[in-house]
């Protein structure tokens, strides 16, 4: 089975784009920006809860995501639409967060992207 078969995900891949405005404050307005959708392979790699002060904490899941070579870097984010993901109910729709780019043993054939997906707690009715 070739590396290419494996990428069954679909995913957009983020960039923050400049506006050449300021804000009220004086900073630059940024917006998200589709740069390319691609195939991609996303394998769970570890998930937990964070404590907050409030009663429900945010649920913060590790990912590997193998890409073939493309533009992206840590400032980028990838984006899952279930809706238009041909793999159904398998991932949430959700932006992963990246956390490392690295080159497969340096060969160029793929990526295999460290990402973070971090979802909002689901509370119970009542609790």
């Amino acid at each position: 089975m070739s590396f290419g078969s494996r990428l069954t995900h679909t995913v957009s891949i983020v960039r923050k784009a400049d506006s050449h405005s300021l804000n009220d404050y004086g900073q630059p307005v940024t917006s998200d920006a589709v740069v390319e959708t691609v195939k991609a392979a996303i394998q769970p790699r570890g998930a937990r809860e964070q404590e907050a002060t409030s009663q429900g904490g945010a649920a913060v899941s590790e990912y590997k995501i193998f890409l073939f070579p493309t533009d992206l870097n840590t400032a980028d984010a990838l984006f899952h639409d279930q809706a238009l993901c041909p793999v159904l109910a398998d991932l949430p729709t959700g932006r992963f967060e990246i956390t490392g780019v690295p080159n497969a043993a340096g060969l160029g054939h793929h990526l295999e992207v460290a990402a973070r997906l971090v979802e909002a707690a689901q509370l119970a009715a009542g609790s």
